[in-house]
């Protein structure tokens, strides 16, 4: 009883030892291989861009306030309108503003009339100081000047001899009027022979300068200047009442209006927003100091929105920044771009991907970035010998390389004899598998995969042009048509990895075994605008 015991416990530890086995095998993470992924050499374009953020903007946004304090009584405008220049746009209350216009064109008028009143006195004095003038000329000619001092002279000498006859006549009352004659005849001798001897010359002077005392003061009046003062007072009330109304300093559109009617502003506030340019838009957008030497003015970019952001608009760069702007020790550059065209789905504000193409080669040989690898200080690409036969797997522009589907078949089939082979050994107390078993180490390029036709892979110079970042131009090495190789692919535990990893290869140059599999061009580029 205790022999059939112990054989039990051997025949089940055995059993359980085989089992484990088994599940080791079979779980364990499978042996990674790596296919090579290839592609065609092909005709195509390569554009290099600077990329960017930026925001869509008017070419000019002009804010407009009225001249003064006031309250808005009505706005004849909305946003989105298109407006002339000259045109209305907005009123403020003129009430007082026409009140100060009646006052002071009354008081213009009260100062007109004055002016008029005083204009006509001092035309008068003007005549009477052209008269007087011309009197004393007269009165100052030299032959007139004689002849009245000869009068004088005789009108003394006949009030002397009438004296003389009414003291003889004893008349006192003669006598007296004779008396009074001749004082009369005196003075008068007086004041011609003053004249004579300069009077009259000074008589000519006092007169000229009357004269021209008049003149100055009718000058005066003509020139309005007493009514400067009431004239310019009417001017500024008219003025305020004419800047009451905001008018349209040029063509535009309305894109803002931050006020409502009835609400008092100040002459600082922003009553419209109004957007010139026509219908143009344009966009800013900022690059690094690295980057700004290589834009020009007359460059072509692509604009594409947040919104929408796989279609694409063009755009010219119309400005680039002399000076930069830092901010937190970054500096950056202002370029601004227009819009070609304005469609209904850009709006002002709106954020934009910006794409500024400084070079650009058109219909040129073109392969993956990834194919080219460095062999110490030459560029090539593995080119393949033969091209790939008709049945093997092969779809271009995908990087795809999966085991074909006769590798597939063959490795289950593989795995389900290795699996019962397990089986039986543990169920016969195998403990440990043959090397012979064992799968090849990880990141090995298995030998027993299906070549699929491509023959081998050969290094082959290239000169290199353009490079977007996605592919590459080949100015001479290939043509096209030729097959190459466009990068690996690792496959473990039943997952496919794709790496890229050819590019600045330092492999030995000489022949590289094709693999089965085919690719495309690694990555997705933007589309050709």
């Amino acid at each position: 009883m205790k022999k059939k015991l112990v054989i039990t416990l051997v025949l089940g530890v055995v059993v359980l030892g085989g089992g484990g086995f088994w599940a080791y095998q079979h779980f364990q993470e499978k042996p990674q291989q790596t296919s090579l992924l290839t592609t065609t050499v092909k005709k195509g374009d390569i554009i290099q861009e600077i990329t960017a953020t930026g925001t869509v903007m008017y070419p000019e946004e002009v804010p407009l306030a009225f001249e003064q304090n006031g309250k808005v009584r009505e706005i004849y405008v909305k946003v989105g309108d298109e407006v002339t220049a000259g045109q209305a746009l907005a009123q403020m209350d003129t009430e007082t503003l026409q009140q100060e216009v009646t006052e002071s064109m009354a008081s213009l008028k009260e100062a007109e009339l004055n002016w008029q009143q005083q204009k006509v006195e001092a035309e008068g004095t003007l005549v009477k100081a052209r008269q007087a003038l011309r009197t004393a000329e007269q009165n100052a000619d030299p032959a007139y000047l004689q002849n009245q001092l000869a009068i004088a002279e005789q009108s003394l000498l006949i009030a002397g001899n009438n004296l003389a006859a009414s003291q003889l006549s004893g008349d006192e009352s003669s006598i007296l009027q004779a008396k009074t004659a001749l004082t009369q005849a005196q003075s008068e001798l007086i004041n011609v022979q003053n004249t004579y001897n300069g009077g009259a010359e000074q008589a000519v002077d006092s007169a000229k300068a009357d004269l021209e005392i008049a003149e100055v003061k009718l000058a005066r009046l003509q020139e309005r200047t007493s009514l400067a003062q009431a004239e310019t007072a009417v001017v500024k009330a008219q003025d305020n009442l004419a800047k009451a109304t905001l008018v349209a300093p040029s063509d535009g559109v309305i894109i803002d209006i931050p006020v409502k009617e009835g609400q008092t502003l100040s002459n600082t506030t922003t009553v419209l927003n109004l957007a010139t340019g026509g219908e143009l838009l344009i966009v800013e957008s900022y690059v690094s100091q690295d980057e700004v030497t290589k834009i020009k003015t007359g460059q072509r970019a692509n604009i594409s929105l947040d919104s929408a952001p796989e279609d694409y608009m063009s755009a010219t760069v119309t400005q680039v920044a002399l000076k930069g702007t830092t901010t937190q020790n970054v500096t950056t550059f202002q370029v601004t771009m227009q819009m070609d065209e304005v469609t209904d789905a850009i709006r002002p504000g709106m954020n934009a991907n910006v794409g500024i193409i400084i070079a650009e080669a058109k219909d040129v040989l073109i392969v993956p970035s990834s194919a080219v690898q460095t062999q110490g200080d030459q560029k090539g690409v593995l080119l393949l010998s033969n091209p790939p036969s008709s049945g093997s797997p092969s779809s271009e522009g995908q990087m795809q390389g999966g085991p074909s589907q006769r590798e597939q078949v063959q490795g289950e089939q593989a795995e389900a004899q290795k699996e019962q082979a397990q089986g039986e050994q543990a169920q016969a107390g195998a403990a440990e598998p043959r090397n012979s078993e064992r799968s090849a180490p990880q990141g090995t390029m298995s030998n027993n995969r299906e070549q699929g036709g491509m023959g081998a892979a050969q290094f082959v110079p290239v000169e290199t042009g353009l490079d977007d970042g996605t592919n590459v131009e080949i100015k001479s090495g290939l043509t096209e048509g030729q097959r190459i190789v466009a990068g690996t692919r690792t496959n473990s535990s039943g997952s496919n990895t794709n790496a890229n990893s050819n590019r600045n290869m330092n492999s030995p140059a000489g022949v590289m075994p094709g693999m089965g599999g085919g690719g495309g061009f690694g990555g997705s580029a933007r589309p050709m605008r």
